[in-house]
């Protein structure tokens, strides 16, 4: 991830190995992600990442679907320090 102006993303891209639902989650939020400030970002929640993915979870893949955003946080977290 690289920040432009420490204000808006300019890049952002995944990388991983994964189920379906967390490879589904993941690359519908790097294309959501594209252009959006750093505060839009830090706003994303739960509810956001299951209404994108537009599917009924289980339990047991919530896990899944909220790993990308997961990963997000901290790097914006690590970004912020860093």
């Amino acid at each position: 991830m690289s920040i432009y102006s420490e204000l808006i993303l300019d890049h952002y891209q995944n990388q991983g190995i994964g189920c379906a639902i967390s490879k589904a989650s993941s690359s519908m939020l790097t294309e959501y992600l594209k252009g959006k400030a750093k505060d839009e970002l830090q706003k994303l929640d739960k509810d956001f990442m299951i209404k994108m993915l537009g599917i009924d979870l289980g339990i047991n893949r919530i896990k899944c679907a909220l790993l990308p955003l997961e990963a997000l946080k901290k790097l914006l977290v690590i970004n912020k320090n860093g």
